[in-house]
């Protein structure tokens, strides 16, 4: 600190007096910082001399203790050559004593009978493991670093990018959702938002990937239903009469993907961001790290801080998802309603998004689904691209979907709710998927 301007301003950010046990330490540490909020440079050591001078004067400093100061001043002159060893201690050991802190401090917290202190703690001691983690990362040097970026560019290697599974949407999507990335699905009730995050569940595990759905509506057993009609293509008011056609087909995309989807229930209002977090590092003690998580849906978890304001509290819910995504460096899918007002629209856009529009601002992509009375009776959905951060926004892509088989996405032309005949429930399943995938492969798991 000093010798080297660049790390004493790195040093500040990061170490606290509270952090030294050494009276010496503590008054070498303050006099530093005090001289660089004077002068804004290093300090020297004629500078720290002078001061211990006049504290000793002031009666600061006893005079049977000004050697073992100056014992330590002294040594402050030893030449310093390797800053990023001695800046990897330095953020280990803050690190170190900033959970210490943390721990005293929230130890009279776990006799709370308030089950909130738990989210408390979970982000108090999350915080404290991850100071210094800014220090040692300087950023992209974006001309040093250049031949990386190409090469893992030029392999796909510069990060995942999902398909949704309808063909149009993705060419606006350039791709699909990234990872890092919120998509919002943004509806009224009953326009098939719940039909649309297993849509992009479903392509993601056709694609090969692995998916965790939370659902905190339906329960566990509703929402596998879903899924069981729409990779079987049975209605689903008929899964229990075709049980032989449905245990075909899933023994099919079984043998094809293995464990690949986990679906996650947790009842309304009781689950934070945090929570899922949990959850998420429990799959990765057992090997299961999805690269897509989807949220059914984020209005109904319950905020970390209750703000006691609605507006404010979706607000943050929405922010800690998004932060989520970019912790886990994964695409994140949820959604939420349309407000009053965006319901009788025919195309609902950002400002027709439900109870706080901090949500339309955290989201790096957000699609309305419309539909007028008359294309609800038809199965057809207009899907509105009312913001995207990947490609050109206010685009609009007609689909038809069978809400009986629980498929978002049908190409036009596809049969839609026709009953499967005798034949077929004993047939066996076809090399193709459900209607609106592509023919199912596996594909190569990314590096993890």
């Amino acid at each position: 600190m000093t010798q080297s301007s660049e790390f004493l301003i790195t040093a500040l950010s990061l170490v606290h007096k509270e952090y030294f046990e050494d009276k010496i330490l503590i008054w070498v540490f303050n006099k530093i910082k005090d001289y660089h909020q004077d002068y804004g440079t290093k300090t020297t050591k004629f500078v720290l001399l002078n001061e211990l001078k006049k504290s000793t004067l002031a009666g600061q400093v006893k005079d049977s203790d000004v050697h073992s100061y100056m014992d330590v001043i002294n040594d402050l002159s030893t030449p310093v050559n390797e800053q990023q060893y001695i800046t990897a201690e330095v953020v280990r050991f803050c690190r170190r004593q900033e959970v210490r802190r943390a721990m005293i401090e929230l130890a009279p917290l776990t006799d709370s009978q308030d089950d909130d202190v738990w989210s408390e703690i979970d982000s108090r001691i999350r915080a404290a493991c991850s100071v210094g983690e800014q220090a040692v990362d300087v950023g992209t040097q974006f001309f040093i670093d250049y031949p990386e970026r190409l090469h893992a560019r030029m392999m796909g290697e510069d990060g995942t990018v999902i398909p949704v599974g309808i063909p149009d949407l993705d060419d606006f999507l350039n791709g699909g959702l990234k990872a890092g990335q919120i998509g919002i699905w943004m509806g009224g009730t009953g326009t098939g938002k719940s039909i649309a995050l297993p849509q992009c569940a479903k392509r993601a595990v056709v694609a090969g990937y692995k998916v965790v759905h939370y659902t905190l509506e339906l329960n566990e057993e509703e929402t596998a239903a879903r899924y069981d009609a729409s990779f079987s293509t049975v209605p689903i008011h008929e899964l229990r009469d075709q049980t032989t056609r449905v245990d075909d087909k899933l023994r099919f995309w079984q043998s094809m993907y293995g464990n690949s989807l986990i679906i996650k229930e947790y009842p309304t209002g009781t689950a934070t961001v945090n929570t899922l977090r949990q959850h998420l590092i429990s799959l990765k003690s057992i090997g299961f790290i999805p690269d897509l998580i989807v949220v059914d849906y984020g209005d109904l978890l319950k905020p970390q801080t209750n703000y006691n304001d609605e507006y404010a509290d979706l607000g943050a819910i929405f922010k800690d998802l998004r932060g989520l995504a970019g912790e886990m460096k994964v695409p994140l899918w949820t959604a939420t309603q349309i407000n009053r007002s965006g319901i009788s629209l025919e195309v609902a856009d950002v400002d027709s998004i439900g109870d706080s529009f901090k949500k339309a601002q955290i989201a790096d992509v957000i699609i309305a689904i419309c539909a007028t009375k008359e294309e609800l009776e038809s199965n057809i959905l207009r899907l509105f691209i009312a913001k995207n951060r990947n490609g050109p926004p206010k685009r609009t892509v007609a689909i038809r979907s069978d809400y009986k088989r629980m498929c978002f996405y049908n190409p036009f032309g596809a049969p839609v709710s026709r009953a499967p005949t005798a034949a077929a429930s004993s047939s066996p399943p076809p090399s193709g998927g459900p209607p609106g995938l592509p023919t199912p492969r596996r594909a190569p798991r990314r590096q993890t």
